[in-house]
């Protein structure tokens, strides 16, 4: 995937809402998951992350080339601007991804899903299981990965009583700030493991 030694330079922008996630991007990236076998989204060692907050952004803008490689968190105005233009590269369940050039946005949409569609959401996390499980996860104790990704407890390890806790999960009220944190906990994971290497890879 990567040909070149030296390592990518990745600055991410991100809102004060979205630290945590930023946060999140960095502790995957700086993660040893790759096997003698596989790679792990991006490959271990080849990038090198910082986040900067908007004023940081704002203060390094009359100097920042064209060639590094920026990736928006957020849905902020800043961030709106910036991605008005840039191509969709993903879009589901409310999860955007975003990119042109050296440039990449990604942000969960402020609006209530449906019941089908949040159903249809943990169905895709729970596609995901094993890659959750490879991935070390710093908020992760003894739960299954997955579902504590999406607000389930320790009970919940077995994929029976994974099912049925989900189900329970679904009939419930939906909190949408609860619902999106998952959703931005479930897009950083995917950027990682399926987006940001293509992109990362398409800028060499």
């Amino acid at each position: 995937m990567f040909t070149d030694q030296k390592k990518k330079q990745l600055i991410i922008v991100c809102t004060e809402k979205t630290r945590k996630y930023a946060n999140y991007m960095v502790q995957l990236i700086g993660a040893k998951d790759d096997t003698e076998d596989q790679e792990v989204g991006i490959r271990d060692n080849s990038v090198e992350a910082v986040i900067w907050g908007e004023k940081d952004y704002k203060t390094n803008l009359p100097t920042l080339k064209s060639s590094a490689n920026i990736l928006f968190i957020g849905s902020n105005k800043m961030i709106k601007d910036e991605a008005a233009n840039m191509n969709e590269v993903f879009n589901s369940y409310g999860m955007q991804f975003k990119s042109l050039g050296h440039r990449a946005a990604m942000y969960v949409e402020d609006k209530v899903i449906s019941k089908e569609d949040y159903e249809a959401f943990l169905d895709l996390c729970n596609k995901y299981q094993n890659a959750f499980e490879k991935v070390h996860l710093t908020f992760v104790d003894t739960a299954n990965p997955v579902a504590k990704a999406i607000g389930l407890g320790i009970s919940t390890i077995n994929p029976i009583s994974y099912t049925a806790a989900v189900a329970g999960l679904v009939k419930g009220v939906l909190n949408k700030g609860k619902v999106m944190d998952q959703q931005f906990t479930f897009l950083v994971l995917y950027s990682y493991l399926e987006l940001l290497p293509k992109f990362l890879e398409d800028n060499a």
